[in-house]
């Protein structure tokens, strides 16, 4: 290497990356490797990965030895740091995820975010002239724009359409704005696939308890994933009801529970059904109530139903379900039954024992050795 001085170097099973910097400009280089078994005496000339404007930071990213795919971080004096997934053997970059670092937005009466975005094989500019809108947050997705805003006072979340692949970009079109229920309180963005049409977002509002909701960017149509019970606190009521207003399109209801001499110990949502958990005079119990269909009408939920177990539940709690499935997963346990983990059918009623804890004989023969 003439003039050239060597910043990284990553190892790949059929590549070898070297990160450079030649005449004071940044470079990532591919060499291609042999085949395993053949000899290597000399590297042939490697290929110099293309980028749109002259780098300004480059950075491996964790990648796999086997893998024909290199990830990097990028940024240049008009790209803010953006991680790519680059194939060696054909040279296609692909945009994974972009960290967007806007101007003060406190500090403008006008607000204008610009940005220059590359995906092989295209590139293009996206500018948004914000009057009055103080951005809180920004997601990409490969054919989305999502910008959290607000807007004199108000909290929005709007949904931008990005062009096809290979067609230009010079302004975006008017957004639509998520529809919610209530006035939001809060809303923020979970983890969403990148070439999604999937949005995954967190909002509660005066209402609405904190729920995680799946928004199709392209219907306009939301699910509610997940939904954070936060009730009353039961033991300092003589009376107890537990008053929700849920949401999952297209339809929304509430739900009233009134509870006398019940304490509520963990609450279980469903697309078609609500399990609680609960004690009644110091016994515990699993309860199911039946959901109205989608597009039906719920103003107080139907007795439910309690789930059968063969001695008194010493405990059981509630382990990871499908929102969308009729099988609750618990575990059990009473003073003859060891800790069992069961699926149980929430519309035949029928269980499936899954997983049994058995006590072990070097256990019992512990404790009865104490015992002597």
């Amino acid at each position: 290497m003439l003039s050239v001085k060597i910043r990284d170097i990553q190892l790949f099973s059929d590549h070898l990356v070297v990160y450079e910097r030649e005449n004071g400009l940044l470079r990532v280089i591919i060499y291609c490797l042999p085949a395993v078994g053949e000899p290597l005496e000399r590297l042939q000339d490697g290929r110099a990965v293309d980028f749109v404007d002259p780098i300004y930071s480059v950075d491996p990213s964790e990648s796999q030895f086997s893998s024909s795919i290199l990830r990097f971080s990028y940024s240049s004096m008009k790209t803010p740091t953006s991680v790519y997934d680059y194939d060696m053997n054909t040279g296609i970059s692909i945009l994974k995820k972009i960290e967007l670092e806007s101007c003060d937005w406190n500090s403008c009466s006008k607000r204008c975010l610009n940005l220059q975005l590359r995906s092989e094989p295209f590139a293009f500019k996206i500018s948004i002239v914000m009057l009055s809108v103080k951005i809180r947050d920004i997601q990409l997705f490969s054919d989305h724009l999502v910008v959290y805003e607000r807007e004199n006072g108000l909290l929005r979340v709007i949904i931008y359409c990005l062009p096809a692949v290979g067609e230009p970009l010079e302004r975006l079109q008017d957004g639509r704005a998520v529809d919610f229920v209530d006035p939001i309180y809060s809303v923020d963005p979970s983890e969403s696939q990148f070439s999604s049409s999937i949005l995954r977002f967190s909002y509660s509002s005066m209402k609405t308890p904190t729920s995680v909701y799946d928004y199709d960017m392209n219907t306009g149509i939301s699910i509610l994933k997940k939904i954070e019970l936060e009730s009353c606190d039961w033991n300092s009521c003589s009376k107890r009801c537990l008053n929700l207003q849920l949401r999952s399109e297209p339809f929304a209801f509430k739900i009233s529970i009134v509870m006398l001499s019940v304490k509520i110990r963990d609450i279980q949502l469903f697309s078609d059904h609500l399990v609680v958990y609960e004690r009644e005079n110091g016994l515990l119990r699993v309860i199911i109530y039946c959901l109205p269909a989608v597009g039906e009408p719920l103003e107080r939920l139907q007795d439910g139903r309690a789930v059968d177990f063969v001695d008194p539940i010493y405990s059981v709690d509630p382990s990871e379900s499908q929102f969308s499935s009729s099988i609750l997963r618990f575990s059990y346990s009473s003073m003859k039954t060891p800790t069992s983990v069961y699926d149980y059918d929430m519309n035949t009623g029928i269980s499936i024992l899954k997983k049994i804890e058995l006590v072990s004989e070097v256990s019992i023969m512990s404790s009865i050795s104490h015992c002597m």
